[in-house]
């Protein structure tokens, strides 16, 4: 009967490793997510600087030469239409630290989630090696011992996770 537990014992731990790993694949892609979505918004941030340099020097431009010039004012509405495309830009990067933190917040659930898995098989692990250990010492006890007969504490503790 302690055989047959431990056996499911086993099954459990095995499920419960099972699941780390396929919670560790899940952080996994959610680093790799994490990672692409922090290079995006370092490459609109650069874009954006890019373009307020241009606007800038155009604007710098249009005031030495003078306001007449249709040339520099058709340069400078690209660049407010650039502008737009920015803040376009922006916005949905803006959108992508919101879906960041969630996704962060995720990862930190899922973190805690294998903690307390990790936990729990530990502690399966410990009771496995604890029945073990009694199965051990039950054959190693000689038929002559007074102790034959009589429930020790390791057995009522048995029967105690047993139930």
């Amino acid at each position: 009967m302690t055989a047959r537990k431990f056996k499911v014992w086993e099954e459990e731990i095995r499920d419960l490793q099972d699941k780390s790993q396929a919670k560790q694949f899940t952080i996994n892609k959610l680093e790799a997510a994490l990672t692409k979505v922090e290079k995006d918004k370092t490459s609109a941030y650069l874009e954006k600087e890019k373009i307020e340099k241009e606007v800038h020097l155009l604007y710098s431009s249009l005031q030495t030469v003078g306001t007449g010039h249709s040339l520099y004012e058709k340069q400078i509405q690209s660049c407010f239409g650039k502008s737009t495309d920015v803040t376009f830009a922006l916005a949905s990067l803006k959108s992508l630290i919101n879906e960041n933190e969630q996704l962060k917040d995720e990862l930190n659930d899922i973190l805690s989630t294998t903690i307390r898995n990790y936990y729990e098989l530990s502690k399966l692990s410990h009771k496995a090696c604890d029945l073990q250990l009694k199965k051990i010492r039950k054959k190693e006890m000689p038929l002559s011992s007074p102790a034959v007969g009589r429930r020790s504490e390791e057995d009522l503790l048995e029967i105690k996770i047993n139930q």
